[in-house]
């Protein structure tokens, strides 16, 4: 794209040096005819006209160099329009039929997981995991055996149920 944009800059760079070199040219002219009407106008009377000439000159050659830019400009805006109302209309159709069935598919499984994850989190929570109970339960029956064994050695001993 670079290639393609290098030949028009060159270009545009063209026009603005011969557009500076017009000012230039115009802007001597303006001075010597203001030198002019100086010398042939009689000193009691000042002339406006020659500068208010001058001035809607430079007016009207600033007007038509920034013309074009303003004109691409207000082409842009005017595409930027229509792209985010293309887009505004593309958002507001529909999903396709199969894309809409898996998103139920989807939908309708992410809530049977969610049940079943709150199920297994409230078990959790009463119960505890799995793993937990499993040891507890080897913890508690190997309590049971050293109680036991307790008793066979030192029946008049007992293990206290509570912590100091």
């Amino acid at each position: 794209m670079a290639n393609t944009l290098e030949p028009k800059v060159a270009k545009l760079e063209t026009l603005m040096d011969t557009v500076t070199a017009n000012v230039v040219q115009l802007a001597v002219t303006v001075e010597r005819l203001a030198d002019r009407v100086d010398v042939v106008a009689a000193p009691k009377a000042f002339q406006w006209q020659p500068i208010l000439t001058a001035g809607v000159l430079v007016l009207a050659i600033g007007a038509a160099t920034l013309a074009p830019l303003t004109q691409r400009v207000d082409r842009h805006a005017v595409l930027l329009d229509h792209l985010a109302e293309a887009l505004t209309h593309h958002q507001a159709l529909p999903l396709h039929p199969v894309g809409q069935a898996q998103v139920e598919e989807l939908e309708k499984a992410m809530q049977v997981q969610g049940q079943t994850l709150a199920k297994e989190l409230d078990i959790v929570r009463t119960q505890g995991t799995p793993i937990t109970s499993a040891r507890l339960s080897v913890l508690e029956s190997e309590l049971a055996e050293v109680q036991r064994q307790l008793q066979r050695a030192h029946p008049a001993y007992t293990l206290r149920e509570e912590r100091p």
